[in-house]
């Protein structure tokens, strides 16, 4: 995980501070083919996945949880991934503020509310009279979560005046799904596999 933040603020520093072997060989060598040690941190990120697919999956049907509900596990996460990592892609360029939205406070709201959407405080040491109401608390959470990441998605508007979901005609402008996207397609293929 440190790498992946490490190599991502790089790829934005200027070439005078950060030497050639510390980015993405295709950054700075327009033509040529090669790897440096940034372009291994996502390949082993989605190796450490893949991995960990049996322990986690296998747990669950050790537990003898149905197949049914761990497939819908399966297909539940790899949406939310591939949701967020939609918003994430199209939030790189969004309209200026003449749009109404400031870029930051759209990608802060758009971060916030998946944040939400996927929360579950669970307190320590809480008695059996609290955990319904703890319950209810994430429950309104993920909704407002899910909620504000819906109106985002469609209040949003990139440069060019392109908006990520129309509804007629129905269009999602995916792109490329954005990193999370391709680990939700990476995580659902090696799902299937196991």
């Amino acid at each position: 995980m440190f790498l992946m933040i490490f190599v991502n603020d790089l790829a934005g520093a200027p070439s005078k501070i950060v030497p050639d072997w510390m980015v993405h060989f295709s950054d700075r060598h327009h033509g040529g083919s090669g790897m440096t040690f940034v372009d291994l941190v996502f390949p082993g990120f989605l190796f450490i996945v893949g991995m960990s697919i049996p322990f986690a999956l296998g747990s669950r049907l050790a537990k003898g949880e149905p197949l049914w509900k761990i497939t819908l596990h399966v297909i539940t996460r790899t949406l939310a991934l591939l949701a967020i990592g939609i918003l994430m892609v199209n939030g790189e360029s969004p309209a200026d503020e003449t749009s109404g939205w400031s870029p930051s406070l759209w990608a802060a709201a758009m971060f916030l509310s998946a944040i939400l959407a996927f929360c579950a405080i669970s307190p320590r040491g809480t008695g059996k009279g609290t955990s319904k109401f703890w319950k209810i608390v994430n429950a309104c959470l993920r909704t407002f979560g899910f909620a504000g990441m819906l109106c985002l998605a469609f209040a949003f508007r990139s440069r060019g005046g392109q908006p990520i979901i129309t509804i007629s005609p129905f269009h999602l402008n995916t792109s490329w799904y954005g990193i999370l996207g391709l680990i939700g397609w990476a995580y659902l293929a090696a799902a299937i596999v196991y």
